[in-house]
């Protein structure tokens, strides 16, 4: 399962036309897959919009004032995005840098505007509709450490071209506004050490690193503008937050893009029963919360052999049972891992195995009447792929550039052999 998220390179350093395109197009993506799934569709000429480059697409109207906006199709049809705001106004501000052409700065400040003018009370750009993601429900209005972050960003951006303070305030508004409990309506989740700021606010918890990554970025960068106590305190509480979980951000081998319980990579529990005998009742348990378990039969050649095993398809039954962890266990110690204990009259005539994505199997044996086995913390959430694998690399190593913490450091490190691992043997398969 897939569905991994980062941020752009070109955020933290210098960076060539073709990495910067490369990043805003990845965006787009990310936009396209949170908060949507309607088709991309191309730019439209309005009044003022600022002319695109060929390389550059979007995926909707512009308003008559030259605001980008997005198109979701169906009922919700097109709509005024924040983020898609905030991502124009990066990209604005690049083009003006690298051009010096006033048409460059007059856009920047048009989408400046726009994110001054439809801040709420509180600091929050808002969506208007309903979300989901991966099964966890989010009921408009909603709000997101993403859009707050990169909408500061981008604010910032627009107070340096043009030392307009209303920039600058706006920002800060923005991020005091991440201080807002998820409880509350905000996107801050209070942890056992620091806080993590959601992307996708909700119960039981997201926990997605970019999101999280990309407000602690937005407060470093008005930091280095503005001294100002409230948001140190913010980052700090953050930057805490971000070091307590990010042992279970490292799979062993690769990142992880969020930490939600209910996404487990746990895909199916396999039973294999000798023909003549019957299905077992099977009741299966975590931490005390019951699970249902509703096994099918599996024709025998969807099947392959299992290591360890030693069966002739002819003379057995195979049935298979999703394992769906319930919201229930949102509190539950990731570090410790899902216990998962069945119940039963086993008997050796059985075999019973887990299976992963990639494969990847594990044999459980029943000759007892209990068993149980422990799903390590490391399958919970899903893994990134490979530009936000790196992406995040590069916002590790930023940050530890601007707090010294080593820790972040060792993390990119790490995170960077798994890469150099996995290009080696890509480029094997390739030869």
């Amino acid at each position: 399962m897939v569905l991994f998220l980062g941020l752009h390179l070109f955020l933290w350093g210098d960076s060539v036309l073709e990495t910067f395109v490369n990043s805003f197009k990845l965006l787009l993506v990310v936009i396209f897959v949170i908060f949507g799934s309607a088709a991309i569709s191309f730019c439209k000429e309005a009044t003022l919009v600022c002319p695109l480059p060929d390389k550059y697409t979007t995926y909707g109207p512009f308003d008559k004032n030259g605001i980008p906006m997005r198109d979701f199709g169906g009922t919700l049809g097109v709509v005024y995005h924040p983020l898609v705001v905030a991502e124009f106004a990066s990209y604005y501000d690049y083009l003006y840098k690298q051009t010096g052409e006033g048409k460059y700065l007059a856009a920047l400040l048009n989408m400046s505007n726009w994110l001054v003018k439809h801040q709420n009370d509180h600091g929050y750009w808002e969506y208007e509709w309903d979300n989901s993601y991966e099964g966890v429900f989010i009921a408009a209005p909603w709000v997101s450490a993403v859009t707050q972050g990169f909408g500061a960003q981008s604010l910032l951006k627009g107070y340096a071209a043009s030392q307009d303070k209303s920039y600058l305030e706006a920002a800060r508004k923005a991020i005091v506004a991440m201080e807002q409990n998820v409880g509350d309506g905000g996107v801050r989740f209070k942890l056992a050490r620091g806080c993590f700021y959601e992307e996708m606010p909700s119960n039981p918890p997201t926990h997605i690193l970019n999101g999280h990554l990309t407000a602690l970025q937005a407060m470093w960068e008005f930091l280095e503008l503005a001294e100002d106590e409230h948001i140190h305190h913010l980052f700090d509480e953050g930057i805490e937050g971000l070091k307590y979980l990010l042992v279970h951000f490292d799979t062993g081998y690769w990142s992880k893009y969020d930490l939600l319980m209910t996404a487990i990579d746990v895909q199916k529990l396999f039973l294999i029963v000798p023909k003549q005998v019957l299905l077992p009742e099977i009741t299966a348990s975590i931490s005390g919360v019951h699970i249902p378990l509703k096994f099918q039969r599996v024709e025998n050649s969807n099947f392959k052999s299992i290591e360890g095993t030693s069966f002739h398809r002819k003379d057995v039954t195979m049935f298979a049972a999703q394992l769906v962890i319930p919201p229930d266990l949102r509190d539950i110690n990731l570090a410790e891992g899902l216990k998962i204990q069945f119940k039963n009259s086993f008997s050796s005539q059985y075999k019973m195995f887990v299976s992963w994505p990639e494969e990847k199997t594990v044999l459980l044996p029943i000759s007892a009447k209990e068993i149980a086995f422990i799903i390590p913390s490391g399958l919970l959430g899903h893994r990134t792929g490979v530009a936000y694998h790196n992406m995040v690399i590069q916002q590790l190593l930023q940050l530890f550039k601007v707090t010294g913490d080593d820790e972040l450091r060792q993390y990119a490190q790490k995170w960077k052999a798994y890469f150099e691992q996995y290009n080696s043997v890509i480029s094997r398969e390739e030869q």
